[in-house]
Protein backbone atom coordinates (compact mmCIF):
# COMPACT_ATOMS: atom_id res chain seq x y z
CA UNK A 1 0.00 0.00 0.00
CA UNK A 2 1.47 3.28 -1.08
CA UNK A 3 0.54 5.80 1.25
CA UNK A 4 3.36 8.30 -0.09
CA UNK A 5 3.35 11.55 -1.83
CA UNK A 6 4.98 14.88 -2.21
CA UNK A 7 7.20 15.90 0.85
CA UNK A 8 5.12 18.37 1.52
CA UNK A 9 2.28 16.21 1.38
CA UNK A 10 3.83 14.09 3.42
CA UNK A 11 4.36 16.36 6.19
CA UNK A 12 1.08 17.84 6.19
CA UNK A 13 -0.45 14.61 6.69
CA UNK A 14 1.43 13.56 9.62
CA UNK A 15 0.59 16.68 11.07
CA UNK A 16 -2.95 16.24 10.49
CA UNK A 17 -3.02 12.87 11.90
CA UNK A 18 -0.80 14.01 15.00
CA UNK A 19 -3.44 16.74 15.85
CA UNK A 20 -6.43 14.19 15.04
CA UNK A 21 -4.44 11.84 17.67
CA UNK A 22 -3.64 14.83 20.32
CA UNK A 23 -7.52 15.96 19.81
CA UNK A 24 -8.99 12.40 20.90
CA UNK A 25 -6.40 11.45 23.49
CA UNK A 26 -5.51 8.31 21.15
CA UNK A 27 -1.68 7.59 22.01
CA UNK A 28 0.55 8.47 19.36
CA UNK A 29 1.90 4.77 19.05
CA UNK A 30 3.23 3.47 15.23
CA UNK A 31 0.31 1.52 14.72
CA UNK A 32 -2.35 4.87 15.52
CA UNK A 33 0.11 7.05 13.40
CA UNK A 34 -0.46 4.59 10.26
CA UNK A 35 -4.28 4.78 11.09
CA UNK A 36 -4.45 8.34 11.25
CA UNK A 37 -2.22 9.33 8.12
CA UNK A 38 -4.08 6.63 6.61
CA UNK A 39 -7.07 8.34 7.39
CA UNK A 40 -6.05 11.96 6.56
CA UNK A 41 -3.82 10.78 2.75
CA UNK A 42 -7.14 9.82 1.59
CA UNK A 43 -5.66 6.39 0.21
CA UNK A 44 -7.71 3.74 2.16
CA UNK A 45 -11.69 4.65 1.66
CA UNK A 46 -12.92 2.00 3.38
CA UNK A 47 -10.61 3.01 6.48
CA UNK A 48 -12.09 6.70 6.24
CA UNK A 49 -15.41 6.18 5.79
CA UNK A 50 -15.29 4.24 9.18
CA UNK A 51 -13.53 6.40 10.94
CA UNK A 52 -15.83 9.36 9.93
CA UNK A 53 -18.89 7.47 10.95
CA UNK A 54 -17.10 6.40 14.65
CA UNK A 55 -16.61 10.06 14.50
CA UNK A 56 -19.80 11.48 14.19
CA UNK A 57 -21.22 9.11 16.30
CA UNK A 58 -19.05 10.22 19.00
CA UNK A 59 -17.26 6.69 20.16
CA UNK A 60 -14.37 6.64 22.35
CA UNK A 61 -11.51 5.58 20.72
CA UNK A 62 -10.22 3.30 23.30
CA UNK A 63 -7.37 1.21 23.34
CA UNK A 64 -9.56 -1.68 22.30
CA UNK A 65 -11.07 0.01 19.65
CA UNK A 66 -7.68 1.35 18.24
CA UNK A 67 -6.25 -2.06 17.92
CA UNK A 68 -9.33 -3.15 15.92
CA UNK A 69 -9.07 -0.56 13.61
CA UNK A 70 -5.68 -1.10 12.87
CA UNK A 71 -5.53 -4.88 12.41
CA UNK A 72 -8.83 -4.72 10.45
CA UNK A 73 -6.87 -2.68 7.74
CA UNK A 74 -3.24 -2.97 8.67
CA UNK A 75 -2.99 -6.42 10.40
CA UNK A 76 -1.92 -10.02 9.49
CA UNK A 77 -4.98 -10.90 7.65
CA UNK A 78 -4.24 -7.84 5.62
CA UNK A 79 -0.76 -9.01 4.84
CA UNK A 80 -2.09 -12.56 3.93
CA UNK A 81 -4.18 -11.26 1.47
CA UNK A 82 -1.65 -9.64 -0.26
CA UNK A 83 0.38 -12.41 -0.62
CA UNK A 84 -2.43 -14.39 -2.13
CA UNK A 85 -3.24 -11.69 -4.50
CA UNK A 86 0.50 -10.83 -5.27
CA UNK A 87 0.96 -14.53 -6.17
CA UNK A 88 -1.58 -14.42 -8.32
CA UNK A 89 -0.38 -11.81 -10.12
CA UNK A 90 2.54 -13.19 -10.57
CA UNK A 91 1.08 -16.64 -12.23
CA UNK A 92 -0.50 -14.99 -13.87
CA UNK A 93 2.48 -12.72 -15.84
CA UNK A 94 4.36 -15.84 -15.90
CA UNK A 95 1.53 -17.30 -17.71
CA UNK A 96 1.33 -14.70 -19.77
CA UNK A 97 4.87 -14.51 -21.17
CA UNK A 98 4.54 -18.21 -21.81
CA UNK A 99 2.26 -17.96 -23.86
CA UNK A 100 4.49 -14.67 -25.82
CA UNK A 101 7.66 -16.69 -25.72
CA UNK A 102 5.53 -19.79 -27.43
CA UNK A 103 4.39 -17.86 -30.21
CA UNK A 104 8.02 -16.35 -30.19
CA UNK A 105 9.44 -20.12 -30.46
CA UNK A 106 6.83 -20.90 -32.92
CA UNK A 107 7.90 -18.02 -35.35
CA UNK A 108 11.08 -18.64 -34.63
CA UNK A 109 10.95 -22.04 -35.98
CA UNK A 110 9.04 -21.02 -39.28
CA UNK A 111 11.60 -18.32 -39.98
CA UNK A 112 14.01 -21.39 -39.51
CA UNK A 113 12.13 -23.91 -41.60
CA UNK A 114 11.66 -20.44 -44.61
CA UNK A 115 15.74 -19.82 -44.55
CA UNK A 116 16.06 -23.33 -44.97
CA UNK A 117 14.41 -23.71 -47.71
CA UNK A 118 15.68 -20.41 -49.28
CA UNK A 119 19.46 -22.28 -48.61
CA UNK A 120 18.47 -25.19 -50.60
CA UNK A 121 17.55 -23.15 -53.47
CA UNK A 122 20.68 -20.75 -53.71
CA UNK A 123 22.81 -23.92 -53.37
CA UNK A 124 21.41 -24.84 -56.72
CA UNK A 125 22.82 -21.47 -58.65
CA UNK A 126 26.06 -21.43 -59.83
CA UNK A 127 28.64 -19.35 -58.01
CA UNK A 128 26.16 -19.05 -54.74
CA UNK A 129 28.55 -20.57 -52.62
CA UNK A 130 29.39 -17.73 -50.50
CA UNK A 131 25.60 -16.99 -50.48
CA UNK A 132 25.16 -20.13 -49.50
CA UNK A 133 27.76 -20.19 -46.39
CA UNK A 134 25.98 -16.80 -45.11
CA UNK A 135 22.57 -18.27 -45.33
CA UNK A 136 23.75 -21.57 -43.25
CA UNK A 137 25.48 -19.13 -40.77
CA UNK A 138 22.17 -17.36 -40.07
CA UNK A 139 20.59 -20.70 -39.74
CA UNK A 140 23.09 -21.63 -37.27
CA UNK A 141 22.37 -18.75 -35.16
CA UNK A 142 18.79 -18.80 -35.79
CA UNK A 143 18.80 -22.74 -34.19
CA UNK A 144 20.56 -21.60 -31.26
CA UNK A 145 17.90 -18.65 -30.62
CA UNK A 146 15.31 -21.30 -30.80
CA UNK A 147 16.88 -23.40 -28.48
CA UNK A 148 17.82 -20.76 -26.20
CA UNK A 149 14.21 -19.84 -26.38
CA UNK A 150 12.87 -23.28 -26.12
CA UNK A 151 15.23 -23.65 -22.80
CA UNK A 152 13.87 -20.50 -21.26
CA UNK A 153 10.11 -21.82 -22.03
CA UNK A 154 10.52 -24.69 -20.22
CA UNK A 155 12.23 -23.13 -16.77
CA UNK A 156 9.46 -20.57 -16.96
CA UNK A 157 6.95 -23.64 -17.43
CA UNK A 158 8.26 -24.70 -14.29
CA UNK A 159 8.18 -21.43 -12.54
CA UNK A 160 4.70 -21.09 -13.13
CA UNK A 161 4.26 -24.62 -12.05
CA UNK A 162 5.72 -23.67 -8.72
CA UNK A 163 4.34 -20.74 -8.24
CA UNK A 164 0.91 -22.21 -8.48
CA UNK A 165 2.15 -25.15 -6.04
CA UNK A 166 2.57 -22.13 -3.37
CA UNK A 167 -0.29 -20.61 -3.85
CA UNK A 168 -1.87 -23.57 -3.43
CA UNK A 169 0.05 -24.26 -0.16
CA UNK A 170 -0.59 -20.50 1.07
CA UNK A 171 -4.29 -21.45 0.64
CA UNK A 172 -3.82 -24.85 2.43
CA UNK A 173 -2.07 -23.24 5.28
CA UNK A 174 -4.76 -20.30 5.50
CA UNK A 175 -7.23 -22.53 5.55
CA UNK A 176 -5.62 -24.64 8.59
CA UNK A 177 -4.95 -21.74 10.20
CA UNK A 178 -8.64 -20.50 10.31
CA UNK A 179 -10.02 -23.88 10.87
CA UNK A 180 -10.69 -26.18 13.99
CA UNK A 181 -9.01 -29.48 13.59
CA UNK A 182 -11.92 -31.20 15.81
CA UNK A 183 -15.13 -30.13 14.41
CA UNK A 184 -14.01 -28.81 10.80
CA UNK A 185 -15.31 -25.72 11.17
CA UNK A 186 -14.22 -22.03 11.45
CA UNK A 187 -11.85 -21.39 14.91
CA UNK A 188 -12.03 -18.54 17.45
CA UNK A 189 -8.87 -16.56 14.65
CA UNK A 190 -11.34 -16.92 12.23
CA UNK A 191 -14.34 -15.70 13.75
CA UNK A 192 -11.98 -12.27 15.44
CA UNK A 193 -11.32 -11.56 12.05
CA UNK A 194 -14.59 -12.56 10.59
CA UNK A 195 -16.62 -10.58 13.21
CA UNK A 196 -14.37 -7.76 13.01
CA UNK A 197 -14.90 -7.03 9.11
CA UNK A 198 -18.86 -7.35 9.50
CA UNK A 199 -18.86 -4.67 12.26
CA UNK A 200 -16.50 -2.50 9.73
CA UNK A 201 -19.46 -3.19 6.98
CA UNK A 202 -22.00 -2.08 8.81
CA UNK A 203 -20.13 0.92 10.15
CA UNK A 204 -19.71 1.60 6.28
CA UNK A 205 -22.42 0.63 4.45
CA UNK A 206 -25.68 0.10 7.38
CA UNK A 207 -27.79 -2.59 8.12
CA UNK A 208 -27.33 -5.00 11.12
CA UNK A 209 -25.20 -7.44 12.44
CA UNK A 210 -25.86 -10.08 14.95
CA UNK A 211 -24.09 -12.66 17.29
CA UNK A 212 -25.56 -15.91 18.65
CA UNK A 213 -23.67 -17.95 21.48
CA UNK A 214 -24.19 -21.26 21.86
CA UNK A 215 -23.65 -23.47 24.55
CA UNK A 216 -24.03 -27.26 25.22
CA UNK A 217 -25.99 -28.03 27.99
CA UNK A 218 -24.75 -30.56 30.57
CA UNK A 219 -21.53 -31.41 28.69
CA UNK A 220 -19.54 -31.82 31.26
CA UNK A 221 -21.50 -34.35 33.09
CA UNK A 222 -21.96 -35.57 29.30
CA UNK A 223 -18.10 -36.52 29.00
CA UNK A 224 -17.64 -37.67 32.63
CA UNK A 225 -20.41 -40.28 31.73
CA UNK A 226 -19.51 -41.62 28.34
CA UNK A 227 -16.04 -40.46 27.81
CA UNK A 228 -14.10 -37.68 25.44
CA UNK A 229 -14.58 -39.61 22.48
CA UNK A 230 -18.19 -39.68 22.51
CA UNK A 231 -17.85 -36.17 23.72
CA UNK A 232 -16.11 -35.08 20.57
CA UNK A 233 -18.70 -36.62 18.33
CA UNK A 234 -21.56 -34.30 20.24
CA UNK A 235 -18.93 -31.26 19.60
CA UNK A 236 -19.03 -32.67 15.59
CA UNK A 237 -22.82 -32.75 15.61
CA UNK A 238 -23.49 -29.37 17.06
CA UNK A 239 -20.63 -28.25 14.40
CA UNK A 240 -22.74 -29.53 11.75
CA UNK A 241 -26.31 -28.30 12.85
CA UNK A 242 -24.58 -24.73 12.96
CA UNK A 243 -23.55 -25.17 9.58
CA UNK A 244 -26.95 -26.92 8.12
CA UNK A 245 -28.65 -23.84 10.00
CA UNK A 246 -26.97 -20.64 8.67
CA UNK A 247 -26.90 -19.71 4.89
CA UNK A 248 -25.12 -17.15 2.91
CA UNK A 249 -22.40 -15.03 4.66
CA UNK A 250 -23.55 -16.33 7.98
CA UNK A 251 -20.44 -17.81 9.74
CA UNK A 252 -20.60 -20.54 12.24
CA UNK A 253 -17.42 -20.93 14.55
CA UNK A 254 -16.22 -22.80 17.55
CA UNK A 255 -15.56 -20.26 20.16
CA UNK A 256 -13.66 -22.57 22.92
CA UNK A 257 -14.35 -25.68 24.99
CA UNK A 258 -18.20 -26.19 24.07
CA UNK A 259 -19.20 -23.16 23.15
CA UNK A 260 -20.12 -21.61 19.65
CA UNK A 261 -21.01 -18.83 17.82
CA UNK A 262 -22.77 -17.82 14.74
CA UNK A 263 -22.12 -14.66 12.63
CA UNK A 264 -25.23 -13.32 11.52
CA UNK A 265 -24.63 -10.70 8.96
CA UNK A 266 -27.17 -8.39 7.43
CA UNK A 267 -29.92 -9.93 10.17
CA UNK A 268 -31.69 -8.02 12.74
CA UNK A 269 -32.65 -9.15 15.88
CA UNK A 270 -35.65 -10.75 15.71
CA UNK A 271 -34.87 -12.75 12.44
CA UNK A 272 -31.41 -14.09 14.68
CA UNK A 273 -33.48 -15.17 17.35
CA UNK A 274 -35.42 -17.42 14.95
CA UNK A 275 -32.28 -18.88 13.11
CA UNK A 276 -31.25 -19.56 16.89
CA UNK A 277 -34.51 -20.94 17.68
CA UNK A 278 -34.49 -23.57 14.67
CA UNK A 279 -30.97 -24.49 15.53
CA UNK A 280 -31.88 -25.66 19.02
CA UNK A 281 -35.05 -27.21 18.14
CA UNK A 282 -32.67 -29.10 15.29
CA UNK A 283 -30.45 -30.27 18.12
CA UNK A 284 -32.96 -30.89 20.43
CA UNK A 285 -34.58 -33.31 18.12
CA UNK A 286 -31.64 -35.53 17.46
CA UNK A 287 -30.30 -38.05 19.36
CA UNK A 288 -26.63 -39.10 19.47
CA UNK A 289 -26.38 -42.75 18.74
CA UNK A 290 -23.57 -45.16 18.29
CA UNK A 291 -23.75 -46.34 14.52
CA UNK A 292 -21.95 -49.70 14.87
CA UNK A 293 -23.75 -50.79 18.34
CA UNK A 294 -27.42 -48.80 18.02
CA UNK A 295 -26.37 -47.52 21.39
CA UNK A 296 -28.21 -44.20 22.18
CA UNK A 297 -26.60 -41.63 24.32
CA UNK A 298 -29.51 -39.44 24.98
CA UNK A 299 -30.47 -35.73 23.63
CA UNK A 300 -28.14 -33.39 22.83
CA UNK A 301 -29.26 -29.74 24.01
CA UNK A 302 -28.09 -26.33 23.65
CA UNK A 303 -28.41 -22.82 25.60
CA UNK A 304 -28.40 -19.87 22.92
CA UNK A 305 -27.47 -16.12 23.49
CA UNK A 306 -28.00 -13.82 20.78
CA UNK A 307 -27.02 -9.86 20.95
CA UNK A 308 -27.59 -6.90 18.61
CA UNK A 309 -24.20 -5.56 17.43
CA UNK A 310 -24.58 -1.34 18.56
CA UNK A 311 -22.85 0.73 16.17
CA UNK A 312 -18.99 1.76 17.17
CA UNK A 313 -19.42 0.02 19.92
CA UNK A 314 -16.23 -2.80 20.87
CA UNK A 315 -16.77 -6.45 19.74
CA UNK A 316 -16.12 -7.40 23.11
CA UNK A 317 -19.06 -5.52 24.44
CA UNK A 318 -21.21 -7.61 21.99
CA UNK A 319 -19.71 -10.62 22.46
CA UNK A 320 -19.91 -9.78 26.57
CA UNK A 321 -24.09 -9.13 25.72
CA UNK A 322 -24.69 -12.30 23.89
CA UNK A 323 -22.89 -14.10 27.06
CA UNK A 324 -25.23 -12.44 29.26
CA UNK A 325 -27.94 -13.74 27.44
CA UNK A 326 -26.78 -17.45 27.47
CA UNK A 327 -26.22 -17.09 31.29
CA UNK A 328 -29.73 -16.07 31.50
CA UNK A 329 -30.66 -18.88 28.94
CA UNK A 330 -29.05 -21.33 31.42
CA UNK A 331 -30.46 -19.98 34.63
CA UNK A 332 -33.51 -20.28 33.43
CA UNK A 333 -33.63 -24.15 32.66
CA UNK A 334 -31.22 -24.00 29.54
CA UNK A 335 -32.15 -25.56 26.22
CA UNK A 336 -33.99 -22.71 25.26
CA UNK A 337 -33.23 -19.33 23.23
CA UNK A 338 -32.43 -15.96 25.46
CA UNK A 339 -32.37 -12.48 23.46
CA UNK A 340 -30.08 -9.41 25.27
CA UNK A 341 -33.51 -7.17 25.15
CA UNK A 342 -34.83 -9.78 28.13
CA UNK A 343 -31.87 -8.39 29.69
CA UNK A 344 -33.14 -5.06 29.99
CA UNK A 345 -36.50 -6.20 31.54
CA UNK A 346 -34.58 -8.26 34.09
CA UNK A 347 -32.62 -5.18 35.25
CA UNK A 348 -35.58 -3.02 35.27
CA UNK A 349 -37.26 -5.50 37.71
CA UNK A 350 -34.11 -5.37 39.65
CA UNK A 351 -34.19 -2.55 40.19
Amino acid sequence: MDLTGTIDQAAEYADSARKSMAEREIPATPANFTVWYAYHSGQVPELARALEVLISNKVEFTLERNQEIYDKYFGFDGEGREIRETSARVQAAVTEVLEQLGEAGRDQSAYGDKLAGFSGKLAEVPNSEHIADLVRGILSETRQIVEKSEALENRLGQSSQQIGELRQHLEEVRREAMTDSLTGIANRKYFDATLRAAAADVMESGGDLCLLLIDIDHFKKFNDTYGHLIGDEVLRVVARKLTEGVKGRDTPARFGGEEFVVILPQTDLRDACTVAEQIRKSLASRKVQNKKTAKSYGTVTVSIGVAKFQLGEPLDALVQRADQALYCAKGQGRNRVVAETVLDSLIEVAE
